[in-house]
């Protein structure tokens, strides 16, 4: 049987956004892309879509 994650307790609570922590979003929005290319879900091209979309969403706060 696979295991999940899950979350088991919140330490430090603070409210994460583009203004707030804009390299961290960007990093594990990205990496959710990655998995999901991984696993096969998106192809190497809707990857590399959708990174560039994230990019460009990010660009004025980076």
């Amino acid at each position: 049987m696979r295991e999940r994650a899950r979350l088991i307790r919140v330490e430090n609570f603070h409210m994460i956004s583009k203004e707030t922590n804009c390299k961290f979003l960007f990093e594990h929005q990205r990496a959710i892309l990655l998995a999901l290319k991984d696993s096969g879900i998106l192809s190497e091209i809707q990857y590399h879509l959708a990174e560039d979309r994230l990019k460009g969403e990010f660009a004025a706060f980076m």
